[in-house]
């Protein structure tokens, strides 16, 4: 806690950043702009708002892996001890995105594969639960860190840390987690998944070769499944594969085209893209 009289507390600092980011805001000066706004202090609850250098030196204290756990361990704890415990247990979507940053001047921006093609960008794991909507973990990594880059340290913290009330019916992964280490690892704690299988070339294979398709009530998406073991993989997995009829513009209908499911049960509790998987 700063000495000065004049001090700002950490309240008034975190309270005024977020202020600024619900009001899209996208630098520290603009989060600072809205300290001529003389209503804004008594909207937050705060004495005033922090200027640009006072939030610059705020989160230059954050510097290393260490003290943001400190901190943010904290956090995630407070807001999951508060979270109801549910009969029926959470469902844990684990995800590994990128973070554009053109101007490429922050700690950690490499040029990284995203959806627009080489940019400068973060590539941060997330780990959320899907009921509450709530992050249970996040992770920074580098632009070009590998999709499975430290993904399975991450989800051994993320479950270690969950509080005991949290329980987890199920987890969904999209395709940087399908690590075969990982998948054994949820199978010893008893926690079906589905993850998102890499497309490659053999499953591509797979796809176009003499399968039983099975028609859904999706129009033009048909599912099929067989057991796969790619190369590298100590033992094999069941695979469903998921393929679309094209539109009359040769637009594909539908989302993800592969997953991997540990059993022959269907996992009742399917959204969004996962809907379309079967037994």
């Amino acid at each position: 806690m700063p000495s000065s009289n004049n001090h700002h507390t950490p309240l008034e600092k975190g309270v005024g950043f977020l202020q600024g980011i619900l009001c899209e805001a996208r630098k520290l000066t603009h989060v600072a702009y809205l300290r001529r706004n003389p209503l804004m202090p008594e909207l937050l609850g705060v004495r005033r708002v922090p200027s640009q250098s006072t939030l610059s030196r705020f989160f230059h204290a954050f510097g290393g892996v260490a003290t943001n756990a400190k901190c943010f361990r904290m956090l995630w704890n407070w807001t999951m001890k508060r979270l109801p415990s549910r009969r029926e247990g959470y469902t844990l979507d684990l995800d590994s995105t990128k973070l554009l940053h053109e101007d490429g001047n922050q700690e950690g921006v490499q040029s990284g594969f995203t959806r627009q093609g080489s940019k400068p960008c973060l590539h941060p794991l997330l780990g959320i639960l899907a009921e509450a909507r709530i992050a249970a973990s996040f992770w920074l990594r580098v632009g070009n860190a590998s999709c499975a880059s430290n993904v399975i340290s991450f989800v051994h913290d993320l479950l270690a840390n969950l509080p005991n009330h949290i329980r987890l019916h199920g987890v969904r992964a999209d395709s940087g987690f399908c690590v075969p280490e990982l998948l054994e690892f949820l199978e010893t704690r008893r926690l079906p998944y589905v993850v998102v299988a890499r497309l490659q070339e053999k499953i591509q294979t797979l796809l176009r070769s003499e399968m039983k398709w099975q028609p859904t009530e999706v129009p033009g998406m048909e599912v099929a499944e067989t057991i796969y073991q790619a190369a590298g993989w100590k033992r094999a997995w069941r695979l469903i594969l998921i393929r679309h009829r094209k539109d009359q513009k040769g637009r594909r209908m539908g989302g993800k085209e592969l997953f991997v499911l540990p059993t022959r049960e269907v996992w009742p509790i399917f959204k969004k893209l996962y809907c379309m998987v079967t037994a």
